[in-house]
């Protein structure tokens, strides 16, 4: 093996030179390593941009402020339209609404601003109307009537059969009371209702919620005309407080109870009784 520096020959399978002692196989020259290669950082492509949502408070203060003068909607659907602007403002463009919400707002402070007017003018009246009312308590009384029986004018079913109870109680009353007069007083009756319902708060509460006009009328006097032997009880109903079709009703000495058309007027009722000299017209419906 020739020594590639001085070209000695050497024994096969040395490995350095027996005259330089510089070695025979040529050494690879060092591989230096690569320099590391920077990594570049990961680019990523950006997110496209989310369409904003409206916001659905400020659309539910749209609506409830169309119902805003129900005082409750109202006071929601300014609430809501605050609170939805707030949020709006915060969200850096992701909400959209503000004009619901701002229309809301108009509309519920305008329809609360007129209801807030009503009450006060209520509560104004109400009270001018009181203050009235006190210096004048049969009006008062009848406003409260009015109030718990409705129109006179046009009563419920409920109210005449009411009325037509009263009546029939107090024509009962009479019937009794007549009776009992006739005992104390030497077999006369009174002629006058008055001599009947005097410190007699029973009857007197029949004949006032009766709505009828009572009167009694004497018949068949005793020769010296002092003493009368029958009565007659007419009922006639009062306009104000009947419709024009109620029946008008008879009493007399008999104790029976009858009930006749609306034919028959007060003066009607009583041209036949007193003047005639007759009982209870014979036309009439008994009733008991």
């Amino acid at each position: 093996m020739l020594c590639p520096h001085c070209g000695h020959d050497n024994v096969e399978g040395r490995k350095f030179c027996r005259a330089c002692a510089k070695p025979l196989a040529a050494q690879a020259a060092p591989v230096k390593p690569a320099p590391p290669v920077p990594a570049l950082p990961l680019v990523t492509a950006p997110a496209p941009p989310s369409a904003p949502t409206t916001n659905k408070m400020a659309v539910a203060s749209l609506v409830l402020s169309f119902l805003a003068f129900i005082v409750p909607f109202g006071i929601a659907s300014v609430v809501m339209g605050h609170i939805s602007r707030r949020q709006i403002a915060r969200s850096n463009g992701r909400q959209t609404g503000t004009w619901f919400a701002f229309a809301g707002l108009v509309l519920s402070y305008l329809q609360l601003a007129v209801v807030a007017v009503l009450v006060l003018a209520f509560v104004g009246v109400a009270i001018q109307m009181g203050n009235k009312l006190d210096h004048d308590p049969y009006v008062r009384a009848a406003l409260v009537e009015r109030l718990l029986q409705g129109d006179p004018r046009h009563p419920s079913a409920a109210v005449l059969a009411e009325h037509r109870q009263n009546l029939l109680d107090a024509l009962r009353l009479i019937r009794s009371r007549e009776d009992a007069y006739k005992d104390s007083r030497a077999g006369g009756y009174a002629c006058n209702l008055f001599d009947l319902t005097n410190d007699d708060p029973e009857i007197n509460l029949h004949v006032t919620q009766s709505r009828y006009q009572i009167q009694i009328i004497c018949r068949d006097f005793d020769p010296q005309n002092t003493v009368p032997h029958a009565y007659v009880a007419t009922a006639v109903p009062l306009s104000n407080f009947n419709p024009p079709d109620s029946p008008s009703f008879c009493l007399d000495s008999s104790g029976t109870i009858l009930k006749y058309s609306t034919d028959y007027t007060s003066a009607a009722m009583t041209n036949r009784t007193f003047i005639g000299r007759e009982p209870c017209p014979d036309d009439g419906e008994p009733v008991e």
